[in-house]
């Protein structure tokens, strides 16, 4: 990043803010300049000027993610990895975008790549994106780019199983599963109904309509849970549009409410389709990091799989985030055993 942006647009426009009160009280008035010359402050004029600031993390191993990474003449794509402190470019850049021109007559610059829905294998030899409304697989290895013509069933707001065979999905308030093989369809839980749906990811002020799930290693399993919202207060939205408006509504627990949201927490056997919950009292709608159970990518928090999928583990939050319970549950009993327990004065974040 750039060293001469020291402080954040977000303080420099209190600072003026300030200055400018403090003008006001000997007599000095704010002119329409004034507010202009602090909008050239906000993010969307200084944003140019900054680059390397953050990374979202995609993990394709237990070491090992790749992230884009904005630079000074566009984007670069960066793999690390954690377990050894080393990062690098996923791919030669110049060399995909020389193969993208070669086939499809446009002109790409290898600092803006428009490689869409971006997904890398494991063992780093391969990545599959869209461009242009074509599909491509590019063999990073032996540099080579081809269309992918592979059956393609796999749709939006769904998760895709850990070896690619199969995604899961939210359908009236269930949850399916679709063979990306072959596009068929399966039903897996037949109970959920409004307001106690299956991997639903709604925490109020922020909603998506794709499942909170994780998948087992060995792609068997789905740990989830069943969003209750039942009791919680609404929320009510009215567009402001020419002729009849329209109302959105949907659940919005308040910080005053005595009910906000809980998740009953399950695993799904997906070979023999049995949901097997667990035994325990439902949790709070919370997590270790935010009032959400899903991360900003959509991942089920606190969650984890034991490698031979054998435990589940996770960690129980209290509405206040005050106390946390480290848990691990068995996924075929639904047996519970409590590990570790911290309790904080004010609040805990991880």
């Amino acid at each position: 990043m750039k060293t001469a942006l020291k402080l954040s647009s977000c303080l420099l426009v209190a600072v003026f803010f300030i200055y400018s009160c403090s003008n006001s009280d000997q007599g000095n008035t704010v002119t329409i300049k004034d507010y202009q010359r602090a909008e050239k402050m906000l993010s969307g004029y200084t944003s140019q000027f900054v680059y390397g600031a953050s990374v979202r993390p995609v993990w394709i191993s237990d070491s090992q993610f790749w992230y884009t990474n904005t630079t000074k003449d566009g984007h670069e794509y960066i793999i690390a990895d954690a377990g050894n402190m080393e990062r690098r470019l996923l791919f030669d850049h110049t060399k995909l975008a020389n193969l993208l021109e070669d086939m499809t007559g446009e002109t790409y610059s290898a600092a803006e790549l428009p490689l869409n829905g971006l997904e890398v294998n494991e063992g780093l030899s391969s990545m599959r994106f869209s461009s242009g409304g074509t599909d491509f697989v590019y063999k990073i290895d032996d540099n080579q780019l081809m269309e992918d013509r592979s059956p393609e069933y796999s749709k939006p707001n769904s998760v895709k199983s850990p070896d690619g065979t199969k995604e899961a999905f939210i359908r009236e308030h269930n949850l399916w599963l679709r063979d990306l093989s072959n596009g068929n369809e399966t039903q897996l839980t037949f109970d959920g109904i409004k307001d106690f749906g299956y991997a639903t990811n709604n925490a109020g002020w922020t909603r998506r309509d794709s499942p909170v799930l994780l998948w087992s290693p060995d792609s068997k399993k789905i740990a989830t849970f069943q969003h209750d919202g039942r009791g919680v207060g609404e929320m009510y939205l009215v567009t402001t549009n020419v002729g009849h408006p329209k109302l959105d509504a949907w659940k919005y627990p308040l910080p005053e409410d005595s009910v906000i949201f809980r998740i009953h927490r399950v695993v799904i056997d997906v070979n023999k389709k049995e949901v097997v919950r667990l035994k325990m009292k439902p949790d709070q709608h919370r997590s270790t990091i935010t009032d959400h159970i899903a991360t900003r990518g959509g991942q089920f928090a606190d969650v984890e799989w034991s490698p031979d999928s054998k435990m589940l583990a996770f960690v129980s939050t209290s509405r206040d985030h005050k106390h946390e319970v480290f848990r691990l549950a068995d996924p075929e009993s639904g047996e519970v055993t409590d590990i570790y327990e911290e309790t904080e004065d004010t609040f805990f974040e991880s």
